[in-house]
């Protein structure tokens, strides 16, 4: 049996998409997809709030999901409940080198 033909597109489709592209401009941050873990650090202050007025871990995290976050990071929502700053990311720490090696 012989291998299907590739589909072959000529150079002007090239040139109208990479112009298009070129001049498509930035879509803006607030229309942009969000990660849950990002959607948490957005709405650090608004969840410290929630807390603040007497909401549970539970009935934060259930405000998520009746939005449509499935998972949300029961560790960063807990943080911003308390007001803790962002962590910064953790970096590998490279092995101790041995003595006399």
């Amino acid at each position: 049996m012989a291998a299907p033909r590739r589909k072959t597109y000529e150079p002007d489709i090239f040139r109208a998409l990479d112009q298009e592209f070129a001049a498509a401009p930035e879509v803006p941050a607030s229309e942009r997809p969000a990660t849950a873990a990002e959607l948490v650090e957005a709405l650090r202050p608004r969840i410290k709030d929630m807390a603040d007025k007497g909401y549970t871990l539970d009935q934060i995290i259930e405000k998520f999901k009746a939005k449509g976050v499935e998972q949300p990071p029961v560790r960063a929502v807990k943080a911003a409940m308390r007001g803790d700053a962002s962590r910064p990311k953790r970096t590998r720490r490279k092995p101790a080198s041995q003595p006399g090696a």
